[in-house]
């Protein structure tokens, strides 16, 4: 049985509203992928330029594709990516033009993470689709990792800040180009 938590953060999000959530190592401000009016909200609450770009957090390979434009990566980028998900690794993929811009950052990729942290899994699958996984910080600050502090910056901005654990990571996920296969951002472990 899904914890009651959970359940309630993903009725927010199927509603539109912006979450904080714990993902593999840091907690995260989200919304779903798809609803520009949330995804405008959290530009604005993490207080960040809409030219950056946001991480989306998905629960399976399947959920990931229909972000994913296939006609720009050969099999081995796609080996590449499937070699280390799921797990805490971020790729920088071919956008599909469904993308909204706000997501992308007005770019042609985006940055796609398949997680295996079971809560963060769940709660995509529960909301009904891919998330925004930014971490919970105003931009250019550093990551905020207590509940107080959390509550502090985000109580009055966000609806919901589901009180659960990360997974253990100590720091962000790695980030990778799927195309080149170089790294971007080092994770933590």
């Amino acid at each position: 049985m899904d914890d009651p938590k959970i359940v309630k953060a993903a009725e927010i999000l199927k509603q539109g509203g912006v979450v904080i959530a714990p993902t593999e190592g840091l907690y995260g401000v989200s919304c779903l992928a798809s609803n520009d009016r949330a995804v405008e909200r959290v530009i604005k609450v993490k207080e960040r330029s809409s030219a950056k770009g946001l991480i989306v957090a998905v629960s399976s390979f399947e959920m990931a594709q229909s972000l994913i434009d296939f006609s720009k990566l050969s099999s081995g980028n796609i080996d590449f990516m499937l070699s280390m998900w799921p797990g805490p690794h971020t790729f920088i993929v071919p956008a599909a033009k469904s993308v909204s811009s706000l997501v992308t950052g007005g770019r042609d990729n985006i940055a796609l993470r398949f997680t295996a942290f079971l809560t963060l899994q769940r709660l995509c699958e529960l909301s009904g689709g891919p998330l925004i996984s930014s971490s919970a910080n105003i931009s250019g600050q550093p990551p905020l990792m207590t509940l107080s502090d959390l509550n502090a910056v985000f109580g009055g901005k966000v609806d919901y800040i589901l009180d659960l654990p990360c997974q253990g990571l100590k720091g962000p996920s790695s980030i990778h180009d799927a195309i080149t296969g170089k790294l971007l951002r080092k994770g933590g472990v």
